[in-house]
């Protein structure tokens, strides 16, 4: 009986001398309020921090100092950006690589949703690098890639061997793959006079053309590489 009677008066004094703290979790938040409790964004040009020197600049920590990742740990760890849409998760990405470009780094980005300000970001830090900057637009039907410029015969052989499966092994069907292979180091010669020839310069040639009833396989794969 005193015990139903003095454990809800124990609980109401307890709740009264216990203060509570800011940090406390797991309650319900309200839609209207819950902004107070976002940490506040904070204001700066990332480019007066960056320092290779210190290492990777990774942002600003709680009390606004700069945050600093060892340049071989960033080197030799993956990242991994998580936010909601329009959380900053690019601008922290276009940070991160801008500075893997100084610090000689080959970055390659594909961005599927075609960021309007990332392509001249990177431009900026291939020049500041004194680094090339090639942007690739695979929407588009003109030719942006010479995937053969400054090519040699003897590599746009290896290309075309290895690309049309015509090394030999060991087979009978090694026989019927001469003729394939002999166009392929005829058809190479091509790139000798014309050291920035695309796949459909070669393909176009008078060789090519004239053995195209001649070697079918070797035409017609050679011509599915060049569209």
């Amino acid at each position: 009986m005193l015990r139903r009677v003095f454990t809800p008066e124990l609980d109401r004094i307890k709740k009264r001398l216990v203060k509570k703290t800011t940090l406390e979790r797991e309650l319900r938040t309200d839609v209207r309020t819950v902004k107070s409790l976002l940490p506040e964004t904070l204001h700066y040009n990332p480019l007066d921090y960056i320092d290779l020197n210190k290492g990777i600049f990774t942002g600003m920590d709680s009390e606004k100092e700069p945050l600093y990742l060892p340049l071989k740990d960033w080197q030799k760890q993956h990242a991994d950006i998580i936010g909601t849409t329009g959380a900053g998760k690019g601008v922290a990405a276009g940070i991160l690589l801008y500075q893997s470009i100084l610090a000689g780094e080959g970055v390659f980005v594909m961005d599927p949703k075609d960021d309007e300000w990332a392509p001249h970001l990177y431009r900026k830090a291939c020049e500041d690098a004194g680094k090339p900057f090639a942007l690739i637009d695979l929407r588009k039907q003109q030719y942006q890639l010479n995937l053969i410029e400054d090519i040699t015969p003897d590599e746009l052989e290896e290309l075309f061997v290895a690309g049309f499966s015509l090394a030999e092994k060991g087979q009978e069907s090694d026989f019927y793959r001469i003729d394939d292979r002999k166009a392929a180091r005829m058809a190479a010669q091509f790139v000798s006079d014309n050291p920035s020839a695309t796949l459909r310069d070669v393909y176009n040639g008078d060789y090519v053309q004239s053995i195209a009833e001649k070697i079918k396989a070797f035409s017609v794969r050679l011509k599915s590489w060049h569209y």
